[in-house]
């Protein structure tokens, strides 16, 4: 066992280290395996995590982190600029009919240009994202890791907490001003707030920065596209296959990533932080950990409240294809 695998702290008997190494994450299911060792031994991972504690609280630099994410948000507000001033030629220049979705002029039509080029800015966002956070999943990040790799580890992943703590710095209040659904306002502030744990702190959680900062962000681009249709009915109209497409794939994304690879690794998270939590001797500590755990709580209820509502309305427009076909 390489003694700088496990971060300094009290003395760690060799079978503790081993069981703490044996714990291993496979990504292509998301489900968390192990060794025929004691990988699944609770009290080896409470001692190897009670070492963790002498760690310091904060990461050696975070005026720079705080930097870098002034920096990526500053540069997603340009980037908003400039896409809704390309949405608003856009729309002047295309002749659409008029919904009720306030497409016409005053208040109305600059919140739907605002929400158009939200969407156009949030589909770029989520693509980079996605890209980075599937990357570092499968490619980066190791197959076999201990739990104190897992919570104090892989600072280098930091930039995804940091662009993701941004985005939603940028979202909260474009997603008010265009009166998004409240979950969606809760679910910024949510990630905001475990977004902070791996931006700013040493027993950050970074391992986990990639999946749940990243990849689950693939379901977020067809997303993106089928609201574009949901909300613009002349596009449905023009492009039905392609809405079509767009809301298959965002279903079957979001079934895969947000669900069936969400639950393992949230209840490894979970895990991990209850450890870190009930091994902690500072009110502050146990404070900070609880609101981590608490909203991942939140995060994975509203996933399955997104994904019933998923499903049913998936299963509506398979039994009204039904009746169409019954009825034809």
């Amino acid at each position: 066992i390489d003694p700088k695998r496990i971060v300094d702290g009290p003395p760690v008997s060799a079978f503790e280290a081993l069981g703490a190494e044996a714990e291993v994450k496979m990504h292509t299911t998301g489900e968390i395996g192990s060794s025929s060792s004691s990988s699944g031994d609770a009290s080896s991972d409470l001692d190897v995590v009670s070492t963790l504690h002498g760690n310091p609280i904060f990461l050696p630099d975070p005026i720079s982190t705080a930097q870098s994410i002034l920096s990526y948000l500053a540069a997603l507000a340009v980037l908003h600029l400039v896409l809704h001033v390309a949405v608003a030629g856009v729309g002047k220049n295309k002749k659409r009919p008029k919904t009720s979705g306030g497409g016409g002029g005053g208040a109305g039509g600059a919140r739907t240009q605002l929400q158009n080029s939200y969407k156009v800015t949030s589909l770029v966002m989520n693509g980079l994202l996605a890209g980075l956070g599937t990357y570092h999943f499968y490619f980066t990040l190791p197959n076999t890791t201990a739990a104190s790799e897992r919570i104090a580890g892989y600072e280098e992943l930091g930039m995804l907490s940091a662009i993701i703590i941004a985005y939603n710095l940028w979202a909260l209040p474009v997603g008010l001003a265009i009166k998004e659904p409240s979950e969606m306002i809760f679910h910024h502030v949510a990630v905001l707030l475990v977004a902070s744990l791996p931006a700013f702190f040493t027993n950050g959680f970074r391992y986990f920065t990639p999946f749940f900062f990243g990849l689950i962000e693939i379901s977020s681009v067809p997303l993106v596209m089928m609201n574009a249709f949901r909300e613009n009915p002349h596009l449905d109209r023009e492009y039905p296959i392609t809405s079509l497409i767009a809301g298959g794939s965002f279903a079957v994304s979001f079934i895969v990533t947000r669900v069936i690879m969400w639950m393992p690794q949230s209840y490894d998270f979970c895990r991990l932080a209850f450890l870190l939590c009930y091994t902690s001797e500072s009110f502050g500590g146990r404070a900070i950990l609880g609101a981590g755990i608490l909203a991942n709580f939140f995060l994975t209820a509203l996933q399955l409240f997104w994904a019933r509502k998923i499903i049913n309305g998936v299963m509506d427009v398979l039994l009204l294809s039904k009746k169409v076909k019954e009825t034809s």
